[in-house]
């Protein structure tokens, strides 16, 4: 017999199956080819600055400001991402995306003939400012010209960008290094910007605004910064910095409240952007202390180490396609619990290379994660495009990325922080990569709770999707008494037992103790 609860609950005519080739038909083309171009120019200057760094820091010096280059561009782009949506929503798209890529402009350039350390850090905080709001605004055009049920291989192709990028642009930047200099390199991202920004730019001009009312102060978002930056700084000195660090969060948490407005951290999209504070925490952070753990705990060579951040970067783009290719069949909540319960579980496997698992477990679990993330962020993507509140797209998909960016910022945060208070400790540096791959286990644990929370809102047939809910308890109530019915038959108990079991008496009576249960 049927379990009719299982079935969805909107019978409404579904949208015909959407095409790889669609993405370049019905004057999209230009669109796509603007997006992958920016995606390009993201992935460039993200993984290009990595690998040139190193010589940059032998010609201008500077070792101690180091990471500041990192988390200085992390930390400008939680200023520009709120302002950058509200204004999308006020004036359309192409306002803010000529304003934005202006400001990445300028700090590339800047960057690239920087002839100290200091000033090198002061370009990539314009770099992020510009750079992250930039981001933040192609996903945001996203769902403004492309159908539903196109989006989610959109998505997928900009994964598989990235992708690409990763695997050819370290090399070419360290070829460019070696040879013409390492300006040169960070210069890369230039052409790039240009094409996709006069490409992008052509396509929206025309687009129209969602919320003319919708403002975005950039106070909250200085205030945001400056805490997050000082909680950090804080927890890193050590000493007396614990009280730093309440002061930073005395900052920063009000200025979420001012950010984030009520409405958002309620119900499907406040789970949602729970999910992407955990995801980033989690995947992030793994990411940026595997080639630590490996080379000082395992003692393998750099390479090796390289080799498995390659392979979680690589198994990102399956992991899209996956997604897109199931966005149509599997319901939302099925997709979160999937992604977040194998994220979690690569993230102990990872974990457990501390205690010496064999290497090749190492890599299966990295290539875990990468999967795991590229269903799990593009589905939360695909929610953020869906308007809510009265809040236009741009909005939802800039709130989304600033508090994943918070995710990432913190997780990485904390992890160095462990690391430093560890060899501080004097302790092994064992303790506190531990400690820091604890808290990527924490982000994981995060999202799949998240998820399961998720699994129990009602949730209404998106677009892209021909699955829905039907009820939690609904659903929790079958499951119960299906399991007890199958405890209460088993292959070695006689017929007449079973059929008593199956009985309609007992059917109802395993209903009324799966309801007491769930109560």
């Amino acid at each position: 017999m049927r379990d009719h609860s299982a079935l969805p609950v909107d019978s409404a005519a579904q949208p015909p199956p959407s095409r790889w080739r669609d993405l370049v038909g019905e004057g999209l083309l230009s669109a796509t080819a603007g997006l992958c171009l920016v995606e390009m120019t993201a992935g460039l200057q993200t993984l290009l600055v990595a690998t040139v760094l190193p010589r940059a820091v032998r010609d201008i010096g500077g070792i101690q400001l180091y990471g500041l280059v990192f988390s200085g561009y992390m930390l400008a782009g939680i200023v520009s991402i709120p302002a950058s949506g509200a204004d999308a929503d006020r004036h359309g798209p192409a306002r803010p995306l000529f304003l934005y890529s202006g400001y990445f402009l300028v700090g590339t350039v800047l960057a690239a003939l920087a002839p100290s350390m200091p000033l090198l850090v002061v370009a990539r905080l314009i770099q992020g400012y510009g750079g992250g709001a930039m981001y933040s605004l192609a996903y945001g055009i996203v769902p403004r010209l492309y159908p539903a049920q196109l989006r989610p291989k959109m998505l997928a192709l900009l994964s598989g960008v990235w992708v690409v990028t990763g695997l050819l642009g370290p090399p070419f930047g360290a070829l460019l290094a070696s040879t013409v200099g390492w300006r040169w390199a960070l210069a890369v991202a230039i052409p790039t910007l240009l094409l996709g920004y006069g490409v992008l730019a052509a396509r929206v001009r025309h687009v129209s605004p969602e919320n003319s009312n919708r403002r975005q102060g950039l106070s909250p978002a200085v205030m945001l910064m400056v805490g997050s930056a000082v909680f950090l700084a804080g927890l890193s000195i050590g000493g007396w910095g614990w009280v730093a660090a309440l002061a930073g969060m005395g900052v920063a948490l009000p200025a979420v409240n001012l950010l984030i407005p009520p409405e958002m951290r309620r119900g499907l999209v406040g789970t949602a952007l729970v999910l992407s504070f955990g995801l980033n925490m989690s995947f992030f952070t793994a990411d940026s202390f595997l080639p630590l753990m490996l080379t000082s705990v395992r003692g393998t060579s750099l390479v090796v180490a390289g080799a498995a951040v390659t392979a979680g970067a690589i198994s990102w783009f399956p992991g899209s396609l996956w997604q897109q290719w199931v966005a149509e069949r599997v319901s939302v909540r099925r997709q979160a619990l999937i992604s977040c319960s194998v994220l979690l579980a690569a993230e102990v496997t990872v974990a457990a290379a501390i205690v010496g698992i064999p290497l090749w477990l190492v890599f299966l679990g990295a290539i875990a994660e990468g999967l795991a993330m590229g269903v799990a962020f593009n589905l939360v993507l695909l929610m953020a495009m869906e308007t809510s509140g009265g809040h236009g797209v741009s909005t939802l998909t800039s709130t989304r990325f600033l508090v994943g960016r918070l995710g990432l910022v913190l997780g990485t945060g904390l992890a160095g922080v462990s690391v430093a208070a560890g060899s501080r400790g004097g302790a092994a540096l064992t303790v506190g990569i531990a400690g820091a791959m604890g808290i990527a286990i924490v982000g994981a644990r995060v999202a799949l709770l998240a998820a399961w929370r998720m699994a129990c809102v009602p949730l209404t047939s998106f677009p892209w999707t021909s699955a829905t809910s039907s009820g939690c308890a609904k659903r929790r109530t079958a499951w119960i008494a299906s399991s007890i019915s199958r405890l209460t038959c088993r292959p070695w108990r006689g017929r007449l037992q079973c059929r008593r079991a199956t009985s309609p008496a007992a059917s109802r009576l395993r209903s009324a103790r799966a309801r007491t249960a769930i109560s």
